[in-house]
């Protein structure tokens, strides 16, 4: 009875002190990058694409040639030109009235070039929810949002790759901004990234002459400055002047992998002015404020609004943060046992 005593203290000893050492070891960094595999954001690393004011009227007049593409390919009757965000407002109530047939075409376009998708975009039930998960999870938004960066402000000759996106792309642009169940906020987001001497130069330059700059391709950013992502700036930025919220930045806690990170989500063409620009080689802060990329709102559409401490006072993204830690902790204590039980197991017939 005392050996069967040691040999179970020996086996919790082994499996919570032992294994999880041999594991850090083995798993927790990434020798070709000396990143940390335990903490997920930083495979979510960003970089930064920004263009200048003009830019934001002709994207507003001849959208964005991956958009326009995926735009095409789904509803091949709808006009962009000059319109191109009334297009955007016509391919979502396309996809609404349309979810299955649209799902299983951009999965026609996406899936033979972006296999792994298929394992997000398909189980997720909730058609809008689907698009969104895709994108926070770890297959293809590093395409996507290279493929919008890659613009030359609205143009891009399209490669295969941008093709097979480019359905997806506008769908969830579309769902972006015209899901009326997603909800935004006017509260300050962050966002950490990694940008060129160039890019600052543009930023320094619109601040100094009161310019506004464009995000051209999808920007994740969080509602807590803890959860900003890793980089060399750190974006501010104040979203209380935006008159539509289809421009505010939506809170995608809901519908992420990553919940914890009380992820906002703007879509591409967003412009804000720069108003401060600090720091140096080793960090720099930039404070945007949002503005609105159209003189007005479509007429005859209902506008959601949302007050500016939506998502303190909701717990929106507070919910599914301790919903995703909670869960974290159960799967630790079912490794555990199962760890346990294992070895204890294999002792016993040995």
């Amino acid at each position: 009875m005392k050996r069967l005593g040691r040999v179970i203290v020996w086996l919790i000893i082994e499996t919570i002190i032992v294994s999880p050492l041999d594991t850090k070891t083995t798993n927790e960094v990434d020798p070709l990058h000396n990143i940390s595999k335990t903490d997920e954001r930083i495979h979510r690393y960003k970089r930064s694409g920004v263009e200048s004011q003009d830019c934001a009227a002709s994207i507003r007049d001849n959208g964005l040639s991956l958009i326009n593409f995926g735009i095409k390919k789904l509803a091949p009757g709808i006009t962009i030109n000059g319109r191109f965000y009334e297009a955007v407002e016509d391919m979502y109530k396309i996809l609404e009235k349309n979810e299955k047939i649209m799902k299983d075409k951009v999965g026609k376009y996406l899936v033979p070039k972006f296999p792994l998708i298929k394992s997000t975009l398909f189980s997720v039930k909730n058609f809008q929810k689907s698009f969104i998960f895709t994108y926070s999870s770890e297959y293809g938004y590093r395409d996507l949002n290279k493929a919008l960066r890659d613009h030359n402000c609205a143009n891009k000759v399209l490669t295969d790759s941008d093709k097979a996106l480019a359905p997806y792309a506008a769908a969830l642009m579309a769902i972006l901004m015209h899901w009326d169940e997603l909800p935004s906020t006017t509260g300050t987001a962050y966002r950490g990234s990694t940008i060129t001497d160039n890019d600052l130069n543009t930023y320094r330059s619109s601040c100094s002459q009161s310019h506004s700059i464009v995000w051209l391709n999808f920007a994740s950013t969080s509602t807590k400055n803890q959860q900003a992502f890793p980089g060399n700036v750190q974006f501010n930025i104040n979203n209380i002047n935006s008159e539509h919220s289809k421009w505010k930045p939506k809170l995608i806690c809901n519908c992420s992998k990553f919940a914890y990170e009380c992820e906002a989500l703007y879509p591409p063409g967003s412009v804000f002015n720069v108003d401060e620009v600090t720091g140096n080689s080793q960090k720099y802060a930039i404070d945007l404020t949002l503005r609105d990329n159209e003189p007005t709102a479509q007429p005859g559409r209902k506008r959601r609004s949302a007050s500016p401490d939506f998502a303190t006072k909701s717990g929106f993204c507070y919910i599914g943060s301790v919903n995703s830690s909670w869960s974290r902790q159960i799967n630790m204590w079912n490794v555990l046992v199962l760890g346990i039980l294992g070895k204890f197991v294999s002792i016993v017939i040995w």
